[in-house]
């Protein structure tokens, strides 16, 4: 999995830059071939810089599996609740489709066994 990161109107330390790449590593476990090449762009920073409070911090993830392209953006008080929105958001995307395919395989299945019985003697 490739990750890269950018930062806007802030400067990304190392201690930030691993602890995205430790939540992004969590959506493995959604790619479905060992050998398919998934893709993580991250943009983080500072939405503003006159202001020093509030919701101040955001989180831009694309997340690229299998020729599909998963967006999210979260904003927060901090940049680590941002990338944990952030990361949730396209979790919670990458299991709905897988769902959906098992789903539709599932369907397929029953489809054809059906049509099998109609064959039987």
């Amino acid at each position: 999995m490739r990750i890269h990161f950018k930062g806007t109107n802030y400067e990304l330390s190392p201690e930030i830059s691993r602890f995205a790449q430790k939540k992004i590593e969590t959506l493995k476990k959604y790619v479905k071939r060992k050998d398919g090449v998934a893709q993580a762009f991250v943009n983080m920073g500072r939405i503003t810089t006159a202001q020093n409070t509030g919701k101040i911090w955001s989180t831009e993830l694309n997340f690229d599996v299998d020729g599909k392209r998963f967006n999210a953006a979260a904003t927060a008080d901090n940049l680590e609740s941002a990338i944990e929105v952030a990361v949730s958001e396209v979790g919670t995307e990458l299991e709905k489709m897988n769902k959906r395919d098992r789903q539709l395989v599932r369907r397929g299945g029953s489809v054809i066994k059906s049509f099998m019985r109609g064959f039987q003697t």
